[in-house]
């Protein structure tokens, strides 16, 4: 559970880790799908084969990017897609509008499991499991000089991913898991910060949000919607309860 026309409206990311994200502004949609396969795993069909998709859409192959996690669509109508294992982000361009990915580049290397993305008045923002920093990219999109550390927050334990977007009110709103599977008494985890577009001044929007991994802002009511993974594994059954949820999150809200 933890874990167009985009150039044309099919896109497929296949890599290691599962998780599936659909996101859309105006007529951008992006469908993404990491798709988990053991290393002892025999042989399927395509991936593209194996899928379920509505009438009108169809699933193609985009392009493999190894340990991709989470994808952005910037204003250049490319895809970015963080790397938090090898702690790097990868552009995917396809100028041609082909449906597949003609071109690839290094946006920036030497983060620290980098996860959500953001773009916001010219600059690019990372979120870093320890905290965001933001850069100017060239016509390219490679990073221009050394990147703006914002601000800090807590890291570490089971839950490491950082999820950003930017509200109507130009804020900044960051989700920091859980330290563990199943734990309370800790007032920095759990929830979703609110931040300046600088990334400072941080305060707390909403709380009791186990897993937020999910964060995107709806297209029309511009509300702040959250997917939450709740607990795993619990005895006797190994019983996945309460189950995932999907919040529109209200500021001050208690989730848990």
């Amino acid at each position: 559970m933890d874990s167009s026309k985009y150039l044309s409206i099919r896109s497929i990311w296949r890599t290691s880790c599962a998780t599936m994200k659909i996101m859309s502004r105006a007529i951008v949609l992006t469908i993404a799908l990491l798709v988990c396969v053991p290393a002892d795993a025999h042989p399927q069909a395509p991936v593209e084969h194996r899928l379920t998709t509505p009438a009108g859409l169809v699933a193609t192959v985009f392009a493999t990017v190894p340990g991709a996690r989470a994808i952005v669509v910037g204003p250049d109508g490319a895809a970015y897609v963080s790397q938090p294992a090898s702690g790097q982000i990868t552009r995917l361009a396809d100028p041609n509008h082909r449906g597949v990915a003609e071109s690839r580049t290094v946006v920036i290397r030497g983060l620290n499991r980098p996860h959500g993305m953001a773009f916001h008045k010219g600059y690019f923002y990372v979120a870093n499991t320890d905290g965001v920093m933001r850069m100017k990219l060239d016509a390219s999109g490679r990073a221009i000089g050394k990147p703006e550390q914002l601000n800090h927050y807590s890291d570490g334990g089971v839950h490491w991913t950082r999820s950003i977007v930017f509200g109507i009110d130009g804020a900044m709103y960051v989700s920091i898991g859980s330290s563990c599977n199943l734990c309370t008494g800790h007032p920095d985890r759990a929830l979703v910060m609110r931040y300046d577009e600088n990334g400072q001044h941080g305060q707390l929007f909403a709380k009791g949000l186990r897993n937020a991994v999910g964060l995107a802002v709806h297209p029309v009511t511009r509300e702040i919607w959250a997917t939450v993974n709740e607990r795993d594994n619990l005895q006797p059954n190994h019983e996945d309860l309460p189950p995932d949820a999907l919040y529109i999150l209200k500021a001050g809200g208690d989730y848990g």
